[in-house]
């Protein structure tokens, strides 16, 4: 294709493929850096609640680093065109792995998945869920020694959901990965993403799904009320790890922080292990008469990483055994197979987000710890004999819990924001930047809860931001009218990246527009009329409007400039105008007009 512009700063050069979403391109920006560009199909772009539930949101998406996601760099909205920025990963997606290899062996299996929970756990973190989990939306960087997934997308999903809202249809993402509640219609959490994990986690052993076929209807009617069949050729513990992934309520589900280091595990320990012969359709869902037995005992008792040292609760392992329930309605029936939980905290991890749908059910005495039973525990790990260990659940339940004395707040202001969320693992961080040109780089100034108040389950945490200064003048207009670049005296005082207009013989009234395309948080002048208007009594009216919000206004006389510092978080579009309200010389001045913004999401200024 030939070379086309994507706002002030991109360039498209190649097409990479399309999607029901909208179509990805290579490109690179002004610096020449290579980055990945979907363009996102016009409709998305033509609706103005879209367009600003996603730019609400712009702040988190591009937050979101980890080496097992796609980065979202930016976001850009011209015209009818909205666009993200992407890094640009050349190995293909996972849906090419699938078809080019059929099945894949156990190890390699769980360590992609490992690879593609840890990154998910990075987005749930951040307080997103991604949505539509599926091979398609997990690229293969190849550009090191071993190939690493990582996660594409996320957040997409969310605008495609806004989308069908606003059109009056259902979105359920995906019908052959899609979680039963979602179907449902209940809110997605971060077990909705665990869920469809483990769909991708079966089909990249078996090489199908185990839900699908015939219409969506009958597959999302499968989710829920079907029990996953296991394929021959998959080891105990990663059936279990699937299985408890598959599990029908949200709370079930082990965590993604829970389940990403047990499949990066496994993904070491079952080497060797051959891969499975690719199913050429879903095995047969088990009749509601057969009776489905729990796996055999876990060499491997999965068992969360321990945390970092700091004062919590602490549990026993917890153990958990298979449920078989026969549900009978009307004429049919349908048999649901599912991993009973044995604490009372199976979907408080923050990170998740999840929801319990009631009250946990209590340990039952089973072989094995399985994902979705193993709590988190300070307990040092002992390798014993499982034959002549002695099962946790025969002790009296009192005696495999303690407790400590509560845990409090710990005062984290001064400390970096790396460090504060060291200090706080398992609290929901909530992070405020404040641009401070004094305090050090990603410092923490506030903390919302008091240092030595109960430890909290959330936390606000203020962080400074030392800003990145962009001259507007540097920046390209999308439209101007009786503006231009020049050295001003406001009071005496010199201004030399100034914006001046209306001065004679140009107009009494007049405008300029840009397209912001990154994450600029405060445009800043000094505003007046110029020391060399003609008219002394002239009142000049200024507003600022972003994203067609009227943001600021005021009206300046000669001899009295004003400060001008205007909030643009997220705004894409700004225009500045000018009347001068006695029609007569208005000679307005922006001294020094300019943008404040964050390292990394601005670009930085070129030496002049």
């Amino acid at each position: 294709m030939n070379e086309q512009p994507l706002g002030s700063t991109y360039t498209l050069t190649d097409r990479l493929g399309a999607g029901a979403m909208g179509t990805v391109y290579r490109g690179r920006d002004k610096a020449g850096a290579p980055f990945a560009f979907k363009v996102l199909r016009p409709e998305f772009a033509e609706d103005p609640a879209l367009v600003q539930r996603f730019v609400q949101e712009r702040s988190a998406l591009t937050q979101v680093e980890h080496p097992n996601v796609v980065r979202m760099h930016d976001l850009v909205i011209e015209g009818e065109t909205l666009a993200i920025v992407m890094d640009l990963v050349d190995g293909g997606d996972l849906r090419a792995l699938l078809r080019q290899e059929g099945t894949l062996s156990p190890a390699q299996a769980a360590q992609l998945a490992g690879g593609i929970a840890n990154g998910l756990s990075a987005v749930h973190a951040a307080g997103l869920v991604h949505r539509d989990v599926k091979p398609e939306n997990v690229l293969l960087d190849r550009s090191g020694t071993t190939t690493v997934p990582r996660v594409t997308d996320f957040g997409i999903a969310r605008l495609a959901d806004a989308a069908a809202a606003t059109r009056s249809t259902m979105a359920l993402g995906t019908p052959n990965y899609v979680a039963p509640e979602i179907a449902e219609g209940r809110p997605a959490t971060g077990a909705a993403d665990v869920y469809s994990l483990g769909i991708v986690l079966y089909e990249l052993c078996a090489g199908v799904t185990p839900f699908e076929g015939g219409s969506q209807l009958a597959v999302i009617r499968r989710h829920g009320d079907a029990t996953a069949p296991r394929p021959d050729g998959i080891p105990d513990q990663l059936w279990a790890a699937i299985r408890d992934m598959l599990a029908k309520g949200p709370a079930e589900r082990p965590t993604m922080a829970q389940i990403a280091p047990y499949l990066t595990n496994l993904g070491v320990s079952l080497a060797g292990h051959p891969a499975a012969a690719r199913l050429t359709e879903p095995l047969p869902i088990p009749s509601p008469t057969t009776q489905l037995s729990p796996p055999p005992p876990s060499q491997e008792a999965w068992t969360p990483p321990r945390e970092p040292e700091r004062p919590r609760r602490r549990r026993g392992a917890l153990v958990a055994g298979l449920a078989v329930a026969a549900l009978v309605l009307g004429g049919g029936g349908y048999l649901a197979s599912q991993t009973l939980l044995g604490g009372e905290d199976a979907a408080a991890d923050a990170e998740d987000g999840s929801e319990a749908d009631g009250d946990a059910a209590p340990a039952t005495d089973a072989p094995a710890a399985t994902p979705a039973a193993a709590e988190e525990t300070t307990a040092e790990p002992t390798t014993q004999d499982p034959t002549t260990e002695e099962p946790t659940t025969e002790e009296p339940s009192e005696t495999t819990t303690t407790t400590e004395e509560p845990a409090v707040m710990p005062d984290v202001v001064g400390s970096t924001l790396s460090g504060a969320r060291a200090d706080l693992r398992g609290v929901t961080v909530q992070v405020v930047e404040q641009l401070d040109e004094k305090a050090v780089d990603n410092t923490v100034l506030e903390q919302s809860v008091a240092a030595g108040e109960a430890w909290p389950d959330t936390v606000e945490l203020t962080v400074a931001r030392r800003p990145v200064m962009v001259y507007m003048d540097s920046l390209s207009s999308v439209e101007s009218d009786e503006f231009r670049s020049e050295t001003a005296e406001l009071d005496g005082e010199s201004y030399p990246r100034s914006l001046v207009g209306g001065s004679w013989p140009y107009g009494t009234s007049g405008f300029r527009e840009w397209n912001l395309s990154r994450g600029y948080r405060q445009l800043v002048a000094t505003v007046g009329r110029s020391d060399n208007a003609t008219s002394a009594t002239e009142q000049v009216q200024v507003e600022v409007f972003a994203d067609q919000r009227k943001l600021w206004s005021e009206r300046v006389v000669l001899g009295d400039p004003v400060a001008m510092k205007v909030d643009v978080t997220d705004v894409l579009r700004l225009r500045i105008e000018f009347t001068a309200l006695d029609d007569q010389d208005p000679h307005l001045v922006l001294g020094d007009i300019h943008l404040l913004g964050l390292p990394g999401e601005v670009p930085e200024p070129e030496d002049d």
